[in-house]
């Protein structure tokens, strides 16, 4: 191969599509390896702070009461669409749109995201959360005034 890959190129690699030509060329071009590790690593960083969030979140859930817990839904669909707000953010294989300052603006969306998927409920679920944790909260000191 002697031209550079191209975003489809990428775009294939980093779905499974890796092809011995694809292999042999990142091997021996740095530039095209360089390319593909800074496709890469934003997605790595997501995947390792969508696997500690919901580390957190099922600690969290866990010390809820059963009968207070909700279903989750609304979580794996959070989850869902932040995965695929950072992949659109990122776009794979933009270097042209990189030149133009994209890696700001994909660092501020990805802060944005992070921001918004930390949170332990979506914002219109918040006066409902607010109410489950103070019924909660109630029910554990009237447990505790029992045992006194």
């Amino acid at each position: 191969m002697n031209r550079h890959l191209s975003a489809e190129d990428f775009s294939g690699w980093m779905i499974g599509e890796r092809t011995p030509e694809r292999e042999q060329h990142l091997a021996a071009c740095a530039t095209c390896a360089a390319e593909l590790d800074k496709l890469q690593a934003p997605i790595a960083l997501f995947r390792g702070a969508v696997c500690e969030w919901t580390a957190n979140e099922e600690r969290r859930v866990a010390a809820i009461p059963a009968r207070s817990r909700s279903g989750g839904l609304w979580l794996r669909v959070a989850a869902t669409a932040a995965v695929v707000a950072v992949l659109v953010a990122i776009g794979i294989g933009g270097s042209n749109r990189r030149a133009a300052g994209i890696d700001r603006e994909d660092e501020m969306l990805l802060g944005q995201v992070q921001a918004e998927v930390s949170r332990p409920v979506p914002a219109t679920m918040q006066p409902v959360y607010n109410l489950m944790v103070q019924e909660s909260v109630r029910e554990a000191g009237v447990k505790e005034e029992g045992v006194k």
